[in-house]
């Protein structure tokens, strides 16, 4: 059941990142939150608002945020709105399955999307 959730949001322990989930040296630090995304990637904290996008994958790098982002429907191809952002940029509202939901720019730039039109 966890492959096929992992497989679902393109996690890198599907994709051949690493051992057990764990980013191999080519993926990235795990102290920069979103240095795991694939090079030249797009990802959710950097989507304006009324912009909409398809998820590729989910880079959480720590078990618990991974699965929080997958029970909050952030799976590969779901489609995603991006509302509004706080003031200061954090958090990101977006709108996804008929609900808002409210990210923290650490876990929007941990999803890795593309526009749409």
């Amino acid at each position: 059941m966890k492959h096929a959730l992992t497989s679902a949001a393109g996690h890198p322990a599907a994709n051949g990142a690493g051992a057990n989930g764990v980013p191999n040296a080519n993926v990235g630090a795990i102290a920069d939150v979103g240095a795991n995304a694939s090079p030249g990637a797009l990802t959710l904290a950097e989507l304006r608002p009324g912009e909409l996008c398809r998820v590729i994958a989910v880079r959480a790098v720590d078990d618990p945020v991974f699965q929080r982002l997958l029970h909050m429907g952030l799976l590969r191809g779901r489609e995603i709105e991006v509302v509004r952002r706080a003031p200061a940029g954090d958090p990101i509202e977006v709108r996804l399955l008929g609900y808002s939901l409210s990210l923290r720019r650490s876990e929007a730039s941990l999803v890795e999307v593309e526009r749409r039109q």
